[in-house]
């Protein structure tokens, strides 16, 4: 698969995390068919994320918080690392077959 270069600081960006996640840098490499791939260069995962993180924030293979629980410290809603979904689609049973209820 191309990358196809892309000229706004949020598009390196999402390319580095695509590129990242495809060759292993933070875990082990990931197969995934080219369509997801293409998908995850396309989404501006910025606009998903709440006011405040940096751009290189919602790019990281990382979680980015949207609140913090004030009794407990902990994390309320949130935007989930992106090379964990990768990892969910990647184990993906192949034998599944989805079909339309009628």
């Amino acid at each position: 698969m191309t990358i196809t270069p892309m000229t706004d600081r949020a598009g390196d960006l999402r390319a580095q995390l695509v590129d990242g996640l495809r060759t292993g840098v933070r875990r082990p490499p990931l197969q995934l068919p080219v369509p997801i791939w293409e998908a995850m260069l396309a989404v501006p995962r910025h606009e998903f994320c709440p006011p405040g993180p940096a751009l290189e924030d919602a790019y990281a293979d990382d979680v980015v918080r949207s609140r913090r629980d004030e009794t407990t410290g902990r994390t309320t809603p949130s935007v989930s690392a992106p090379g964990l979904l990768t990892a969910l689609l990647a184990c993906r049973p192949r034998s599944v077959r989805w079909q339309r209820r009628r």
